[in-house]
């Protein structure tokens, strides 16, 4: 669920807080061996749970507190620990926080939910697509998976999951075996982009045998040589860039992905 640096954050966390818990409640009961016999504020132990919460929360009511001379002294360390731990805590949940913030936007984080639209590669169009998509299915969930960027471009949008769409380790971060539909962009850094692009579609078909997979292709004329493959649809790439910018709600990509919808 967490990024391995997040976990080792947590556990930094729990190391810490564990022992000074133990510790002060200790230390609290000897406050209490000194007090109780002296100090009607300490002669139950609601009365010294109290005590030790409202001391080590650096709250200090006052309602209650030691008069003996050993008591002070004790409670005296108590209060000393529980300032240095409370500076501590609040300093590792600050930074504890920006870690999954960061994680999140970095694409460390990996998918959990189900029925999400899964966007494999990053182009120039990506974000037009999303618009596209975002406007039509509003309840929709997508996925960008890349590793060519580093960051998510559009966190209000989208999630984000960093790393090599042929890689099936970076596929399942995406949760690909429980998405809806997949769409795969041409990556024009290949020599061929669409030889790369249908490989891909044909890994993500192998893991999900009911998603619904469009391929951006840049050569139209290779569409009949991909047919006898089990991927959904194709659409060119010139096709493609004329649906999203003309952000029409009747373009191909939209219908394919309105008509799978209905079916489910």
């Amino acid at each position: 669920m967490f990024t391995p640096e997040v976990t080792r954050n947590l556990k930094r966390i729990l190391y810490v807080t564990i022992p000074v818990i133990i510790i002060t409640f200790l230390l609290a009961n000897i406050v209490a061996y000194f007090e109780a016999p002296v100090n009607s504020g300490f002669d139950s132990f609601s009365s010294i749970y109290w005590w030790w919460i409202v001391t080590i929360a650096t709250v200090g009511f006052g309602d209650i507190a030691p008069i003996t001379f050993e008591g002070r002294l004790v409670a005296s360390v108590i209060i000393g620990v529980s300032f240095i731990f409370f500076a501590f805590f609040v300093s590792e949940m600050s930074n504890l926080l920006r870690q999954i913030i960061s994680s999140s936007e970095r694409g460390l984080k990996p998918v959990r939910y189900e029925g999400h639209i899964v966007i494999l590669g990053y182009n120039s169009m990506f974000q037009m697509i999303v618009n596209l998509i975002s406007d039509e299915f509003h309840t929709k969930r997508i996925v960008l998976v890349s590793n060519q960027i580093t960051s998510n471009p559009m966190p209000r949008r989208v999630d984000f999951v960093y790393g090599d769409i042929t890689q099936y380790k970076v596929l399942a971060s995406a949760n690909i075996i429980k998405a809806s539909a997949c769409i795969i962009l041409a990556n024009d850094n290949y020599t061929n982009p669409d030889a790369h692009t249908i490989v891909v579609a044909s890994e993500v078909e192998s893991i999900n045998k009911d998603i619904l997979t469009i391929v951006e292709v840049l050569d139209e004329n290779l569409v009949e040589l991909y047919k006898f493959s089990k991927i959904d649809h194709f659409i060119d790439q010139k096709n493609l860039i004329k649906e999203v910018i003309s952000e029409g709600s009747d373009s191909k990509l939209i219908n394919l992905l309105k008509n799978y919808y209905k079916q489910q």
